[in-house]
């Protein structure tokens, strides 16, 4: 039998009725044009030259940085890795020192790696009730900054991918008091900028760089993504150079047309539909009120553990009694409703102004009749043992809050070795561990192992969750580095 190519697979998938509330954001009902192989070229006559882009490519991302009013804007082929690679780069020297949020994606601990740099973090604040993780309180970056002179740059992920949004415009004066740059991953945001009603886009915050994934909450293409910067505390033509390195010498121009087209659409019809996007959203959210055994996230969060502001769009599903791989799966063998993520208690559905009405009604249907199911045959009970993961986070902050003993990229050099994890306390890690997504890491190479990283591991273990980044796949051991017990 012969085994299914992946675009069969793709057809099979796309042509059957489960229904998107994942990325891409166009939810393969809007795109601007589908004869993807007839319209895929190289840098030709006539075509300008992404890397020195003097025609065409030049006067679109003018465009782009007139309508999200920056000093200047890039389309990212690479998505938002590439342009958070290439804004951290441009901010730091080999060897630098650099303040990170905890819940950054692993595309900013990869550039930790490749610069050799010395990180120190700042936490999120853990909202236990639901079991998510909140905002970056701005007094938390200032005492970090206050103690350590050293720190050449700030990055912090806003929105999260539960859609909580901390106070950029507080931490981008915080940054500036300091002469320092603030970088932005709005990976989750590149809606925010046409949603009159909604929140605040990090670069009207004052961001000095922006980075948005327009594939996650837009009508665009997998991979594309834009990079935003504004004049003051980064150089445009270090940014540049590094947009040139971390960027593919042999560009889509599928996907380059893919962004103007997604930005030029937005700015002709997203205002609108942004508004009538949100609108429905509150409504839908609204609605969920009175289910009793499922809870729906909603902006009572706001105000409270660093939580500046959420997004309406974002739908987090909360199964405490039952737990959310179990209404994950649910939700896709029964109902033909596939979800962005799960996690250990809740599911996370990524909703766009290319969702349907149908689609938003199956969506609430469907968790009106698992809530009835599950009410009756049990009713609600709060869960513990995410809340305790949160609290081992919290925990390590409190230890570690300044730095790890060795950097990333110094780990790579020392010699290691392997034994059970259970084992590990008091060593340094020579492996990095996370579930994905989001591809948060729990635990980072040379870091002391402490009983907290062990609590999580055990947890996710139990959970069923495979961790990722451990080269032992059936997580029986843990990389340690000698010489450092």
């Amino acid at each position: 039998m012969e085994k299914e190519t992946l675009y069969e697979k793709l057809k099979s998938y796309t042509s059957s009725d489960c229904y998107p509330f994942h990325m891409p954001g166009h939810k393969r009902r809007e795109y601007p044009f589908n004869e993807s192989y007839s319209i895929d070229i190289t840098e030709i006559d006539g075509f300008d030259d992404y890397h020195h882009p003097e025609g065409i490519i030049r006067d679109a991302m003018a465009d782009a940085a007139r309508i999200y009013k920056s000093d200047s804007s890039y389309f990212l082929v690479n998505g938002s890795t590439g342009g958070i690679l290439s804004a951290i780069s441009a901010v730091t020297n080999l060897g630098d020192s650099i303040l990170i949020a905890r819940n950054c994606h692993k595309s900013v601990y990869n550039t930790l790696y490749l610069r050799n740099l010395k990180p120190y973090y700042v936490y999120p604040q853990p909202i236990n009730e639901w079991g998510i993780t909140g905002g970056i309180l701005p007094e938390d970056v200032d005492n970090v900054l206050k103690r350590n002179p050293g720190i050449r740059a700030v990055v912090i992920v806003s929105p999260t991918y539960e859609g909580v949004i901390s106070d950029i415009e507080k931490i981008a004066r915080v940054c500036h008091c300091y002469e320092i740059p603030l970088i932005v991953d709005e990976a989750h945001g590149a809606h925010f900028p046409f949603w009159k009603e909604g929140p605040k886009s990090a670069l009207e915050c004052g961001a000095d760089c922006v980075i948005q994934s327009l594939h996650k909450t837009l009508p665009s293409l997998t991979q594309t993504a834009i990079i935003h910067w504004k004049k003051g505390f980064m150089e445009k033509e270090a940014l540049e150079r590094y947009l040139h390195i971390y960027q593919s010498s042999s560009p889509s121009y599928v996907f380059l047309a893919g962004i103007q087209s997604c930005i030029n659409q937005m700015e002709k019809t997203g205002w609108d539909r942004m508004v009538l996007h949100g609108t429905r959203m509150k409504d839908f959210v609204k609605q969920c009120e009175g289910f009793q055994a499922i809870r729906v996230l909603d902006s009572s969060i706001v105000g409270c553990n660093g939580v500046y502001d959420w997004d309406w769009t974002r739908l987090v599903i909360w199964a405490p009694d039952h737990k959310g791989d179990e209404l994950y799966q649910i939700l896709r063998d029964t109902y033909h409703l596939q979800m962005e993520m799960e996690t250990p208690d809740y599911v996370v559905a990524i909703t766009s102004i290319a969702d349907t009405e149908e689609g938003l009604k199956r969506l609430y249907k469907a968790l009106w009749e698992i809530d009835q199911e599950w009410f009756l045959n049990g009713g609600l009970e709060t869960s513990e043992e995410f809340q305790n993961v949160l609290e081992c986070i919290k925990k390590i902050g409190e230890k570690n809050i300044e730095s790890q003993v060795l950097s990333p990229y110094e780990s790579s050099l020392c010699k290691k070795k392997e034994i059970p994890w259970k084992e590990t306390k008091g060593y340094l890690s020579a492996e990095t561990a996370y579930i994905y997504p989001p591809g948060i890491p729990f635990l980072m190479p040379g870091e002391r192992i402490l009983q907290e990283h062990l609590d999580i591991f055990e947890f996710y273990k139990e959970m069923g969750f495979q961790i990722k980044g451990i080269s032992d796949s059936s997580m029986k051991q843990l990389q340690v580095i000698e010489g450092f017990e």
